[in-house]
């Protein structure tokens, strides 16, 4: 499970009770926090929940220094998901359209 350990770490530091699980597939993976009052993963821009209108639990910002001492109370680092697109991508870069063209998601 994505950051897991990280998340049970902040449990015991800020004294919340906690049972933690991991979706064995999609399927449950979805159905859980919709079925269960309950705090969950989720990432953005993903649209799984939006209609539940999640709230984020916010910790004390990041701390490399902590983080690298295997102190991971505060938030974990920011990563950015993004989408890029291109019209005229086959023209301004033909080898990763052509790489592009050559891949499929599973």
């Amino acid at each position: 499970g994505w950051q897991v350990g990280d998340f049970m770490q902040k449990a015991t530091a800020f004294n919340f009770a906690a049972a933690v699980a991991v979706a064995k597939n999609w399927d449950n993976y979805v159905s859980l926090p919709t079925d269960h009052a309950s705090i969950f993963y989720w990432w953005v821009p993903d649209t799984t929940f939006l209609r539940m209108k999640p709230q984020a639990v916010t910790f004390p910002a990041y701390d490399r220094i902590a983080w690298e001492r295997g102190d991971k109370k505060t938030g974990s680092k920011q990563m950015s998901i993004d989408i890029h697109v291109s019209q005229d991508l086959a023209a301004l870069a033909p080898s990763v359209q052509q790489l592009l063209a050559a891949s499929s998601l599973t």
